[in-house]
């Protein structure tokens, strides 16, 4: 199973190109991959998300949270804002 990140999502249906969007198709075609919850909700959030994405969003297997989850999620975003990354995404 392999877990896609909003990016790599938004990324993959604006048609864009790069070595996450190949994953995200290739797992998405081999039926391998799963969503974070907040993925999901952070995509499905977007008032002109067409009716087909959603459809297609809703049929990926959710990854199921563990004690701790967000704990951890804290805990890497911090470390990746600290290495100087930066969260976006852009649905366009």
């Amino acid at each position: 199973m392999i877990a896609i990140d909003t990016s790599s999502l938004v990324a993959y249906l604006s048609g864009d190109h790069g070595i996450d969007v190949g994953a995200t198709d290739l797992a998405l075609e081999h039926r391998q991959a799963a969503l974070p919850p907040v993925v999901l909700s952070e995509v499905l959030s977007d008032p002109r998300l067409r009716p087909d994405v959603r459809t297609l969003l809703t049929s990926v297997p959710l990854l199921a949270l563990h004690d701790g989850y967000w704990e951890r999620a804290g805990l890497l975003r911090a470390r990746t804002l600290r290495a100087g990354g930066r969260p976006r995404w852009r649905m366009s």
